[in-house]
């Protein structure tokens, strides 16, 4: 289901905002797709998403969320930062999660009190993008330099899969770059590549920004 970027909902009667109602009433335990956020299960059902999720790209993780609410007042701008978790029931009855950060949020529309919202799901390495430094490191290998810059982040969750941490560099320069780009910068060098690898677990609660849900693998 597509919504429009800007004013009401589509066909939306009294009957139909009824039903929507009472779907959301009942909340997400029987829907193939759910969102699970800080807020209250069933806040928000999702209508429609699309994710896109690859190795060794820029952007490993990003999923624009289309949802509704019986609220079209709901005070979304909190989620920005919030870890979020889209899932899936596959055929063969198990879920399929993406664990990731709420980017963005914007409302799409309302209509007869029922809102349209969507949520831009990011991978943590989506906040290595917003520091941009100038450093030095010495005598420091490029798997020592990755671990310390990643350490700044409290959401960074990673792990290095490598024969090896590659050779001792006497200078490693960051120079005007941010973080992620130096980060891939240095795995370049070394010919690592990346993923995210999420938990399989359900959802459940989710307790704020810290410590992500996804791991970033490093691997060989």
């Amino acid at each position: 289901m597509n919504l429009p970027l800007s004013g009401g909902l589509p066909g939306l009667d009294a009957s139909w905002l009824s039903r929507l109602k009472a779907a959301l009433g009942i909340g997400q335990a029987t829907r193939l797709i759910q969102l699970e956020t800080p807020m209250a299960s069933g806040t928000l059902v999702v209508t429609h998403f699309r994710l896109v999720e690859a190795v060794h790209v820029d952007e490993p993780l990003r999923a624009d969320i289309d949802c509704m609410s019986t609220s079209a007042f709901l005070e979304l701008k909190a989620l920005t930062g919030e870890q979020v978790t889209l899932r899936l029931m596959q055929a063969d009855g198990h879920w399929r999660n993406w664990h990731g950060y709420a980017g963005q949020v914007a409302q799409l529309g309302s209509d007869g009190g029922a809102g349209a919202f969507r949520i831009t799901l990011y991978g943590f390495t989506h906040w290595l993008k917003q520091r941009r430094d100038s450093r030095i490191f010495q005598d420091a290998t490029s798997a020592d330099i990755i671990s310390q810059v990643l350490a700044a982040y409290p959401q960074a969750n990673f792990k290095l899969d490598v024969a090896e941490p590659g050779p001792v560099h006497e200078i490693t320069t960051q120079y005007r770059e941010t973080d992620w780009q130096f980060v891939t910068r240095l795995m370049a060098r070394e010919g690592w590549s990346w993923r995210l690898e999420h938990d399989g677990a359900a959802a459940g609660a989710l307790a704020g920004p810290r410590a992500a849900r996804h791991t970033l693998v490093i691997f060989d």
